[in-house]
């Protein structure tokens, strides 16, 4: 039998959370992740986790500063749009 310490490593390791070697544990934020990740398409999962992956070594003012910036791309044209009206400007 592991110990909680190796159980929590070996979770570390492959990157899912000690709550998973328990089933029946569910917590309601559990279920809504869940929820929420049902919903997401391949693309947007893919995209997350290329962010996760970054996430750990961002300090939390770089974090702010991502999230400030994604939220920004969000109100503005798309970047094919931009790039037609920058084109027409400069022309």
């Amino acid at each position: 039998m592991p110990s909680l310490e190796t159980l929590a490593k070996i979770a570390e390791a492959m990157e899912i959370s000690l709550a998973d070697f328990f089933p029946g544990l569910d917590t309601p934020q559990d279920r809504e992740t869940r929820r929420i990740m049902g919903e997401l398409s391949p693309d947007e999962i893919r995209f997350l986790a290329e962010i996760r992956r970054y996430s750990n070594i961002l300090s939390e003012d770089d974090k702010k500063l991502v999230l400030a910036m994604i939220r920004k791309m969000a109100e503005t044209p798309s970047s094919k749009t931009s790039a037609v009206v920058h084109r027409r400007v400069v022309d």
